[in-house]
C-alpha cells in the first residue's frame, strides 16, 4: 500500500468568504514522493489505479463554512470539487472522497471557505492524507468493526469514551473493551480509523473524536481526528492513513456542551478500521 499524510506546521489566517487552500508544512510520510507544497500530484506509478483522499481542519473558534478536496487536471490553473462538506458552529471538520480514478499529473488539494475571518490551528487535526487503494502488491490487511450493545447516556460537558460492546468482525483479534491495540506484526504499517455517532433525542452540538494512547492506555492525549456537528441524527469522522506503532491504542470519544444526549445502540454508532502493512 502506498500513502501520504501531512499536517500543519504553523497557524494560517483565513479571510472571510474567500476560498483558501490549506497549508500543510509538516510531511508525516509520503511513500511515493507525490506530496509537495501542500498539494499531492499523482505519480506515474498510480496511473489507472484508484485512490482516496482525506482532509481535515481545526479552527480557533466555532465557525460556519465548508471544507473540500479539489482536483486540477491542467497543472493547477483550474480546479473542480471531488467532494465538499459543510460545517456549522464547529471548530473541526473533515471530509473523505471515497475511491477516485488516478491519472498521472492530476493535482489534489484541500480548501475551506469560512463565513468570517478565522485562524487554522497549528495542530495535527488539520491534515491532508491519501492512499492508493489497489496497489500492484497486495499488503497484509486486517479489519475490525464494533458497535454498542446498548444505548449510552452522554452527560453535558463530559469527555466520554464510546462503549462498543458488540464486535461485528475483528479479523486480527486486536479489538477488545472498546479499544483497538496495534499488534507487533503491523508495526511500521498504516491504518485508517472511522467513527460514526447517532444520537437519540434533541439536537445537540456533538464532538466526535478518534484518540490515540502511546502509554498502554493510561492516557489518550493525542487527537487523531475530530468533527463537530449540530447533530440532528448521525455523523461520521475519519483519520485518513496514519502510521502504526506496536502497542498504540485507538478509541472513540464524544463530548457535548449543549445539554447531554443518548448515543443509539444501532449500527450508525460504530468504530471501524482497516490496518495494513
Amino acid at each position: 500500500m502506498t500513502q501520504f499524510r501531512a499536517t500543519t506546521s504553523t497557524t494560517q489566517s483565513i479571510t472571510a468568504n474567500i476560498e483558501t487552500q490549506l497549508t500543510f508544512g509538516a510531511e508525516n510520510f509520503d511513500t511515493d514522493a507525490g506530496f509537495l507544497s501542500s498539494r499531492f500530484t499523482v505519480p506515474a506509478s498510480w496511473n489507472g489505479l484508484f485512490g482516496e483522499f482525506f482532509g481535515s481542519v481545526y479552527l480557533n473558534a466555532d465557525e460556519n463554512g465548508w471544507i473540500a478536496v479539489q482536483v486540477s487536471t491542467n497543472g493547477g490553473s483550474i480546479w473542480s470539487f471531488v467532494t465538499r462538506t459543510q460545517y456549522l458552529a464547529a471548530v473541526a471538520s473533515n471530509v473523505a472522497t471515497g475511491p477516485v480514478l488516478m491519472n498521472t499529473g492530476d493535482i489534489y488539494r484541500v480548501t475551506i471557505n469560512n463565513t468570517s475571518a478565522a485562524t487554522v490551528q497549528n495542530d495535527n487535526l488539520t491534515f491532508f492524507s491519501g492512499r492508493l487503494i489497489n496497489p500492484a502488491t497486495v499488503p497484509t490487511r486486517e479489519y475490525f468493526r464494533a458497535q454498542p450493545s446498548s444505548a449510552q447516556v452522554i452527560s453535558n460537558s463530559q469527555f466520554v469514551q464510546v462503549n462498543l460492546g458488540t464486535e461485528v468482525f475483528d479479523t486480527g483479534a486486536n479489538f477488545a473493551s472498546s479499544v483497538y491495540t496495534v499488534p507487533a506484526d503491523l508495526n511500521g504499517g498504516y491504518g485508517i480509523f472511522n467513527v460514526g455517532l447517532r444520537q437519540i433525542g434533541a439536537t445537540e452540538d456533538v464532538y466526535s473524536y478518534i484518540m490515540k494512547s502511546t502509554d498502554g492506555g493510561s492516557t489518550y492525549p493525542t487527537f487523531m481526528a475530530a468533527k463537530i456537528n449540530q447533530l440532528t441524527e448521525a455523523s461520521t469522522c475519519t483519520t485518513g492513513p496514519v502510521a502504526l506503532v506496536t502497542g498504540d491504542k485507538y478509541r472513540a470519544q464524544v463530548f457535548t456542551n449543549t445539554g447531554g444526549f443518548t448515543l443509539d445502540s444501532g449500527n450508525k454508532t460504530f468504530l471501524a478500521g482497516e490496518l495494513y502493512i
